[in-house]
C-alpha cells in the first residue's frame, strides 16, 4: 500500500484511535481498490473475505428474491457495510455494489477479528460504527412503516439535500430505481 494512501486510513474514524502495530496489522494485507460503477462487490449468502469502507463514491446495499430486488441502503463515504458479517464471521445477509467510481478500502476479515479482540479503541469504533449502522436501518423501518408514500419522498429529498449542502437543490448519484420505496 503507498505512503499517501496509508495516510489517508489512518486519518478514517474507524483507525483513529488504535494503535500503531494493530493498524499495521489491519492494513498489511489490505488494499484501497478503485472500481467503476455497476461493479458487484459482495454477494448475499457468501462468507465474507474482506471488511469494505467506503473511502470515495457510492455503494448500493441491496437485497434479492425470487426474481425481485429492492434497495436496503445506500452508503457513501466513510463507512463500512456489512461489519456485523465481518465481526461474527458470518453470511451476508444482502449484496453490494458500486452505483459510480468508487474507492473502497478492503481489509481481510480474520485481521479485523484479531484486531477487534486486542484493541479496546478499535472494539469502541467498531460497536460505534454497528450503532450507527442500526441507527440508519431502525429509521429506514419506521420510514417505511409509517409514512404514506409522499412523505417518504419528501423526507428523501429533504435528508439528500442536507447531505449535498442544503442548497434546495438535489442531484441524484444514481438512476431513479433505487430511489426509496415511495
Amino acid at each position: 500500500m503507498r505512503r499517501s494512501e496509508r495516510e489517508i486510513i489512518r486519518k478514517l474514524p474507524l483507525f483513529k484511535g488504535i494503535t500503531d502495530g494493530h493498524f499495521d496489522r489491519l492494513i498489511r494485507d489490505g488494499f484501497l481498490q478503485r472500481f467503476p460503477g455497476r461493479t458487484d462487490l459482495i454477494a448475499e449468502g457468501d462468507i465474507p473475505d474482506f471488511l469494505h469502507i467506503v473511502v470515495d463514491g457510492i455503494v448500493e446495499l441491496f437485497a434479492s428474491y425470487q426474481g425481485r430486488e429492492t434497495t436496503i441502503d445506500i452508503v457513501r463515504p466513510v463507512t463500512t457495510f456489512i461489519l456485523a458479517a465481518v465481526i461474527r464471521d458470518e453470511v451476508y445477509l444482502k449484496s453490494a455494489r458500486t452505483l459510480g467510481p468508487s474507492r473502497i478500502l478492503m481489509i481481510p476479515a480474520p485481521a479485523v477479528r484479531e484486531v477487534f479482540g486486542r484493541d479496546g479503541a478499535f472494539a469502541r469504533a467498531v460497536v460505534n460504527e454497528l450503532a450507527l449502522r442500526y441507527r440508519v436501518i431502525v429509521r429506514t423501518l419506521k420510514n417505511e412503516r409509517l409514512r404514506n408514500g409522499t412523505d417518504r419522498l419528501l423526507n428523501w429529498i429533504l435528508k439528500e439535500d442536507r447531505t449535498q449542502g442544503g442548497r434546495g437543490r438535489v442531484k441524484l448519484s444514481f438512476d431513479n430505481e433505487r430511489l426509496p420505496r415511495c
